[in-house]
């Protein structure tokens, strides 16, 4: 099929975040690359890479599932690698624990995904960074654990309840999404706000995109937004939700502005952020307009 993705991926079968230069954005994220594969490019590449990452990193897994579970968060399975499919240290590295969820979904019941499944089985889930890598502290955020959740749905199927694996969980609140429609939605979301659960487009969307949380100053440099940026993502997770085309025109403009879709933009200045463009929301807008995007796995 002759689509409008004009992005490839590199050797090692992956997408970096973008291809500005920016070499901390240069790298390859598990959660970009598992959103541009449920967007329907490069399916077979990435599942690939997935499969080498769990193979090339197999003896630290098993260590922690017959050992002991990790204390740190560095010691779990990592959601950033090199161009080698090395771990990455540093920022966002390894504290956003969604990526158990990700590789489960890619790896289906493989043995690879039957060992991430083992150790998800065994080690369990633990406080880290939730989906825009924000807060002061390391908790137990909604959308790592409804990510996890989803996936376990699939391997045991809908009847069994999964919310068993969640026993570490003490605030029950956090397990209320119910499906994977509500799931996608949480990436749009302040989910530290319980008043945004009950209405999660509360006085977020603009029509550049999408605020993360208050008081966003992110824009890919140190605190240089000056004011809360939208990020356009949020409108592909909106129109996924919704299926309101008004969230598909607003991307279309977008993109006729800038000719891509960008990380985020400066809704003052209308200035794009530097990481432009984002390539898994490139992936997710082309994969929206042409129907290959799953909407259900």
């Amino acid at each position: 099929m002759i689509t409008d993705f004009e992005y490839t991926p590199d050797e090692n079968g992956l997408f970096p975040a973008t291809t500005a230069d920016n070499p901390e954005m240069n790298q390859y994220w598990i959660r970009d690359n598992y959103w541009i594969w449920r967007s329907g490019f490069y399916t077979e590449e990435i599942e690939q890479a997935f499969r080498k990452i769990v193979n090339k990193h197999e003896d630290k897994i098993k260590y922690h599932i017959e050992n002991h579970p990790p204390e740190e968060t560095w010691q779990h399975i990592h959601v950033k690698y090199d161009e080698n499919l090395e771990e990455v240290t540093g920022n966002w590295a390894h504290d956003q624990l969604d990526t158990i969820g990700y590789l489960m979904d890619v790896l289906g019941h493989s043995r690879e995904g039957h060992l991430v499944k083992h150790y998800f089985d065994n080690v369990g889930i633990f406080p880290g960074h939730g989906p825009w890598e924000s807060g002061k502290t390391v908790k137990y955020h909604p959308y790592c654990i409804m990510k996890m959740r989803e996936s376990l749905r699939k391997w045991y199927g809908q009847d069994k309840p999964v919310t068993t694996y969640l026993y570490r969980l003490a605030d029950r609140k956090f397990i209320k999404y119910r499906d994977d429609l509500e799931l996608l939605m949480m990436q749009t979301v302040n989910s530290e706000n319980p008043i945004l659960w009950q209405d999660p487009t509360a006085e977020l969307t603009t029509q550049f995109g999408v605020k993360r949380f208050e008081g966003d100053e992110w824009n890919g440099e140190e605190h240089a937004a000056k004011t809360e940026p939208a990020w356009p993502l949020g409108l592909a997770f909106k129109y996924v939700v919704t299926e309101d085309e008004k969230y598909m025109r607003q991307l279309d403009k977008i993109h006729k502005r800038y000719g891509e879709i960008p990380e985020l933009i400066n809704p003052k200045t209308t200035a794009p952020g530097i990481n432009s463009p984002l390539i898994w929301a490139e992936a997710m807008y082309h994969g929206l307009k042409e129907n290959l995007f799953k909407k259900d796995l």
